[in-house]
């Protein structure tokens, strides 16, 4: 633990008496803490439904940024499948006069529609966007053909970035409606110019440039990764504001009870998995950096300044889910080298005496790693004694799976190693650590080269000629130096061969010690997954789970309504057919035909491919060499909790990109009335109310620690016996050799 002087105000009219308490804002940074009402906003149903609430009740403007936007999405779903999307909705905001303002993120460089975080044409932040460009291969599976539809009409109205070749391929060839319905809605889409790359290579950091510390590929394709939404700024009685981890695109929708089965994109979760995540609802003076934020930004892009409001005397809008807090913004914004997220992690995980409580998309920032670790290895240092005080419990839930951990292997791997967990990845840190001894091995042997150069330009002692005290002193401390490397070298080389059988022998990695610290690296599943013999579980809200016989049902229902809806095309084509051939020759048809098959080919193609999906689905059901495994569900949230009084959220992964090169937003406060529920209602909904109820100190840390272990335990065992899970939480593990690092 770092030591730091920590000021507290004492008022001697009224006391003689304060208390000092953890630092955990960040000082000097860009937003000061200030007074505000948060409530965590916990998965997508949670979350839109109070976006939805508030834009519906806006009555001056609604700022919006956002990674992703689809204007079909619905926002209220179920028994409210009847409420406007959120395209919809802020159309008929606009209609009455509200100002809409959005940030999307798109990048595209002359014009082209290429999504340069990937290197391909894609419409993955904003489907309906390039409608021109789209091919049966990009359809959207969460998206219906009105969707779709829909989707490229809005953009077609509102997207300032309209290029020639979107009004031609929209507006001319797909005979799209591009009328705006209101003059108030304004998009607009923002990237970074090759001025803003340029600066954040050139960046320094840690007296080096960031390009030579940083993988390049981070500078050549940053992206706006915020979330954010502020309603009525200009109104103190009205402005509410959201710090947000979703983005407004349908795989974001989902229920806290994280079923498997998915529903129609206005009943349910329509997304191709399950899907955690969190957002933050707040008011007060705090929502003034919200309106910073924004304005910045939509000044940048837009060219518009938005006067600014008082909001120092904006009211608490407190309630029994709203409550009082004093919280901090925080940005990562690299074109103005703010890296505040990144201070706040290392600084918060720094106080944690008792636990650390970890959700994230990522886990592949290794100095947050160290830093954990040496916060528990200095508190022993210090006096502490685990067997009496108890150890610092880490507990982290993120994706295990290859399209969760994504570009990142490595980075993974060397956190866990970092953390004594290597064993859940075992592939992939075998081969880390020996290419880590190796790079340790190179660096110890070039030092021995380095100190043997410097000795023989240093003054040499000889009997006729004694050297100069100061000579004298750099030859010892060259050969100190060298002797050093020496040894490490000789250390390395055993530890290396070793790492090399094991690498080799494939022999298995155990968990390891680390002073002072204790480690659960957990994921989650759907917890009414079936078996995958066939039995049932209950799911979140006491219903029976469907056996494997009722999802072979099924599934032969969806396909024979799959294969029946290709029927309808079958019939569409003949009757094109014909028109062609009674039009062949006559003047000015040939252009409309050639659009009504370009439109007849890419919805039969959208069919074969819902038929084949339906098709595959009923064979892995009925092929018995291909059990039904349990349905993960994918982690995007962006959540740490520490002694159940810090808490910080938002749109930063703990990830390099997210640290230093991306745009992010998260927003921290240390009210243990807010933080505590929330650890206990998120454990509980983890682990099936095995755990949740343990009280904040060394027992009930103890207990939770063990309960997650029971949990782990059990569904290792169900899972090899074919069995459903006892709970969504099992423990991480990836059996996976392919080694990515690309962030």
């Amino acid at each position: 633990m770092s030591e730091n002087t920590v000021t507290t105000p004492l008022a001697q009219s009224e006391t003689n008496q304060c208390t000092a308490t953890a630092k955990w804002f960040v000082d000097k940074s860009e937003y000061n803490p200030l007074l505000g009402t948060f409530r965590l906003l916990i998965n997508g149903e949670e979350a839109f439904a109070e976006v939805h609430e508030a834009i519906a009740a806006a009555k001056k403007s609604v700022c919006i940024i956002c990674l992703g936007f689809q204007p079909s999405m619905s926002f209220l779903r179920g028994e409210a499948s009847g409420a406007p999307t959120i395209g919809q909705l802020l159309e008929a905001k606009g209609k009455e006069g509200v100002k809409i303002r959005i940030l999307g993120y798109v990048v595209d460089p002359l014009w082209l529609p290429i999504d340069i975080t990937r290197w391909k044409p894609s419409e993955l932040y904003a489907p309906g966007r390039r409608d021109w460009f789209k091919s049966s291969d990009d359809f959207i599976m969460t998206s219906t053909a009105d969707q779709y539809r829909y989707d490229s009409e809005w953009y077609l109205r509102y997207d300032r970035d309209q290029s020639l070749t979107d009004l031609i391929g929209k507006e001319w060839l797909s005979h799209l409606d591009g009328k705006p319905r209101t003059k108030n809605i304004h998009y607009v889409g923002r990237g970074f110019s090759f001025a803003d790359r340029y600066k954040i290579a050139l960046q320094p950091k840690s007296g080096q440039s960031r390009i030579s510390t940083i993988n390049k590929n981070l500078v050549v394709g940053p992206s706006h990764h915020q979330k954010m939404v502020l309603v009525d700024y200009e109104d103190p009685t009205l402005c509410v504001g959201f710090v947000m981890g979703h983005n407004t695109l349908d795989e974001y929708w989902d229920k806290s009870g994280h079923s498997y089965l998915r529903q129609a994109h206005n009943r349910g979760r329509n997304g191709t998995r399950p899907r955690e995540d969190f957002s933050s609802r707040v008011t007060g003076p705090i929502v003034g950096d919200l309106f910073k934020n924004f304005s910045q930004a939509w000044e940048k892009e837009a060219g518009e300044k938005l006067p600014p409001a008082d909001f120092q005397n904006y009211p608490l809008g407190m309630d029994k889910h709203n409550l009082l807090m004093m919280g901090q913004i925080l940005r990562t914004q690299p074109q103005y080298s703010k890296e505040d997220i990144k201070k706040c992690y290392l600084q918060a995980v720094n106080n944690a005496t008792q636990y650390i409580y970890i959700e994230n998309q990522y886990f592949r920032w290794p100095p947050l790693a160290e830093k954990i670790k040496a916060c528990a290895a200095g508190q022993n240092c210090w006096g502490r004694k685990p067997e009496t005080h108890g150890p610092l419990y880490l507990f982290v839930i993120t994706n295990a799976d290859k399209e969760g951990m994504g570009p990142g292997t490595v980075k993974t791997a060397k956190m866990l190693n970092s953390l004594g967990r290597a064993d859940v990845l075992p592939e992939v840190s075998r081969e880390v650590c020996v290419e880590d001894s190796e790079a340790e091995l190179a660096r110890a042997r070039q030092i021995n080269s380095q100190e043997s150069v410097r000795q023989r330009s240093l003054p040499q002692p000889r009997p006729e000629r004694p050297i100069s005290l100061a000579d004298q002193r750099k030859l010892a401390d060259s050969k100190a130096r060298q002797q050093a490397a020496q040894d490490k070298e000789k250390e390395l080389l055993t530890k290396l061969e070793a790492q090399k059988k094991t690498r080799d022998d494939k022999t298995p990695i155990l968990p390891e010690n680390r002073p002072g610290l204790k480690v659960h690296i957990c994921t989650l599943v759907a917890p009414d997954t079936p078996g995958r013999n066939g039995t049932t579980a209950l799911s979140a809200d006491g219903k029976q789970a469907q056996s494997r016989e009722e999802r072979i049902k099924q599934a032969e229902q969806r396909l024979a309504a799959a294969e029946k809806g290709l029927t309808p095309y079958y019939r569409e084509r003949d009757a094109l057919d014909t028109r062609a051939r009674q039009l062949q020759g006559l003047p000015n048809t040939g252009s409309d035909i050639t659009r009504e098959y370009e439109t007849l080919n890419q919805r039969h193609a959208a069919a074969l491919q819902r038929r084949d999906a339906a098709k595959k689905e009923l064979d892995d059901l009925k092929d018995p060499s291909n059990p039904i495994d349990w349905v993960d569900v994918y982690i995007h949230a962006k959540l740490m909790l520490i002694d159940d009084t810090f808490m910080t959220v938002g749109s930063a992964n703990i990830n390099t990109r997210s640290m230093e090169t991306d745009s992010e937003l998260n927003i921290s406060h240390h009210r243990p009335e807010i933080t505590q529920p929330a650890r206990k209602k998120l454990w509980g909904l983890h682990t099936n109310n095995m755990s949740g109820g343990e009280s904040f100190n060394k027992e009930g840390m103890e207990t939770a620690y063990k309960a997650w272990a029971n949990v782990i335990n059990q569904n290792k065992k169900n899972r090899k016996l074919l069995m459903p899970p006892v709970a969504s939480l099992v423990e991480f593990y990836s059996g996976t050799s392919e080694r990515k690092n690309d962030d």
